[in-house]
């Protein structure tokens, strides 16, 4: 894995994880290590069947890009992540100008809401 998706994981890792989560791209990933979890009748011994089914020795965690949710496990949102990096490194001007747009906007509503003494 390269630095930048490595530094991008850190940064937008939802930092949440479960015994299972569906990737975008269709592939399932789950907890085949930890027991505590509370499985539905049958659950564990579908997914120990499932040859699509991707077992690995920790929680699931998850990523969302654009409204889409990754598995972190998963290699498919690397690509897609390549290119959000790039798009912030080429527009960072204005991407700090926006950040103080916001900023004075949200300023500006703040100071409308009435004190309350």
């Amino acid at each position: 894995m390269s630095a930048d998706i490595e530094r991008f994981e850190r940064a937008f890792s939802m930092h949440v994880s479960g015994p299972v989560a569906d990737c975008d791209c269709g592939r399932v990933f789950w907890d085949a290590y930890n027991s505590g979890y509370d499985w539905s009748e049958g659950e564990r011994e579908r997914l120990e069947a499932d040859k699509a089914a991707t077992a690995v020795q920790y929680g699931v965690e998850r990523i969302c890009l654009e409204g889409r949710i990754y598995c972190m496990d998963c290699n498919c949102w690397h690509e897609r992540a390549t290119r959000i990096i790039e798009w912030l490194r080429n527009h960072q001007s204005s991407i700090g100008e926006w950040f103080r747009l916001e900023k004075k906007s949200l300023e500006h509503a703040a100071s409308e809401v009435p004190s309350i003494e």
